[in-house]
């Protein structure tokens, strides 16, 4: 199938996304039971028996980032002392690891039509991860590679990853009602999404050697691994990824009839006592081919001037100083190279205690490392969220530990249209340094009567009327006819 019809979309959608304004996975947000556009991205048989009949999604954003490197200082970032000074520091004592993602969230909708439901959902996305990067290494990463203390000494370190990669999305939401029986339902969703690759960059180095004898010399003794970079561009090859889940539902009352927003349920919303749901999220790839470069290398070396700069924060700059310093010593090159979605298994439960709408969520998501292939990797964490819900109002406080050990707390709230939050007020409200920050903002509109409930739509019912019903001929029409030849049989 071609796919460059879809083109002229994605460029649409990516130009919409910038002019809008998630935190971790969103969790204050994507639980409630009124965002059903977010809450597919977790679960996508969220959407079925969804309390609005019609969501529908605007334009948003979400960032998040979490690292044990990189922070904003107490002494700078300090709430009851009015200081924001945006100043970034360093430093850590371990291997340094890093999540981050973001994404521009475009149009989308949600519908229920009787047991199932429709609905597609868009988003520009950037996702980037680092596993077991020694400190020197993000030293050399940070300071151009001209870290004075480095200096005199050598370093040896190896099996570290980082990756980032970026990409636009369509997807087609499905959901249903598979099973009713009692009070029990079962409800089952998938998602299918289309990809344009924009640009990605993936460093898997298995051995890296060096030292800094002078001021002046830098010195590598081996480099082995594999680099693949693919610069940025809104047309860099294709790809296809899938969310599929599953959720449990205790209802309050039998359902043997219940359709959801129908006449025949009489257009009332059975409400759960708990909901349980499991999803399988963002198993998919790009293939990046324009002008993408991949390259493995074994044992290479190389000396050059440390007082030249090496670039980092230019794609194009970084791959040019890495060709011209290993030139001759690839052992394997390539132009195109398949990168794999951040693959994790979800787990969702959401119990209703029945006093005044407040609920209470525990989630949780396993990120799937890929060790041996390219791409990005999620971080795993569970989270606690009790939440405030009502039609037009919700406030939830999410409370989070990611799988390195680091506590979030953060707030969700949305107010009719608008949905805003962020991840983590831990260190803020504490006075720490802040090594883990994010949040969201979405506009959005739901509405949650039918339209045939609206118009008090009724079926045309049979004519019982009172002469009808006990008029004989109509009861038994034989037994006019036979009556009529009877009686012209006799007048002859």
């Amino acid at each position: 199938m071609h796919l460059k019809f879809l083109t002229p979309f994605f460029i649409i959608l990516m130009t919409l996304s910038f002019f809008t304004v998630r935190a971790q996975e969103q969790i204050g947000l994507a639980q409630g039971n009124a965002n059903v556009t977010e809450g597919v991205r977790l679960n996508p048989s969220f959407s079925a028996d969804a309390k609005p009949w019609l969501d529908m999604h605007f334009g948003g954003g979400f960032g998040h980032f979490t690292n044990n490197y990189g922070f904003f200082s107490k002494e700078n970032f300090n709430l009851y002392k009015f200081k924001f000074n945006p100043d970034f520091s360093t430093g850590s004592e371990s291997p340094v690891w890093a999540n981050g993602e973001a994404r521009l969230t475009g149009p989308g909708f949600s519908l229920v039509s009787g047991n199932w439901s429709i609905g597609i959902n868009s988003a520009v996305r950037v996702f980037g991860s680092a596993r077991d990067v020694p400190v020197d290494m993000a030293d050399n990463y940070w300071y151009d590679w001209k870290v004075d203390d480095h200096v005199g000494q050598s370093f040896s370190s190896g099996n570290f990853r980082v990756n980032g990669m970026s990409w636009m999305e369509l997807g087609f939401n499905g959901s249903g009602i598979i099973r009713r029986r009692n009070n029990n339902m079962w409800t089952l969703g998938g998602t299918v999404k289309i990809l344009r690759g924009i640009n990605q960059t993936s460093f898997k180095i298995q051995q890296f050697d060096y030292s800094v004898p002078n001021d002046t010399t830098f010195q590598v003794s081996n480099m082995t691994g594999q680099y693949s970079t693919s610069p940025l561009n809104i047309f860099n090859g294709w790809g296809v990824s899938g969310d599929i889940g599953v959720t449990f539902k205790k209802m309050m009352k039998g359902i043997e009839r219940y359709v959801p927003h129908s006449l025949d349920a009489n257009c009332d919303h059975i409400d759960y006592h708990y909901r349980f749901g499991v999803s399988l999220l963002d198993v998919g790839y790009v293939n990046y081919t324009n002008e993408t470069q991949v390259r493995e290398i074994e044992n290479g070396s190389s000396t050059w001037d440390r007082r030249m700069a090496f670039v980092n924060n230019d794609l194009q700059k970084i791959r040019n100083g890495f060709e011209t310093r290993f030139d001759g010593q690839f052992s394997n090159s390539s132009n195109s190279v398949r990168a794999w979605l951040p693959m994790a298994i979800s787990a969702q439960f959401d119990y209703n205690t029945f006093r005044k709408n407040i609920f209470l969520n525990v989630s949780g998501m396993i990120g799937i490392p890929k060790s041996n292939m390219v791409g990005v990797q999620r971080m795993s964490w569970i989270a606690f969220t009790p939440r405030i819900e009502k039609k037009r109002f919700e406030f939830s406080l999410p409370f989070s530990i990611n799988q390195k050990g680091a506590a979030n707390l953060g707030f969700g709230l949305r107010f009719w249209s608008l949905s805003l939050g962020v991840s983590n007020l831990l260190p803020v409200l504490t006075g720490q340094d802040i090594y883990h920050f994010g949040g969201y903002v979405h506009l959005k509109h739901a509405i949650f009567t039918s339209l045939d409930c609206k118009r008090g739509y009724k079926r045309p019912q049979p004519d019982w009327s009172f002469l009808r019903c006990v008029n004989p001929l109509n009861l038994f029409p034989k037994l006019g006819r036979e009556k009529r030849k009877k009686q012209k049989r006799y007048l002859d």
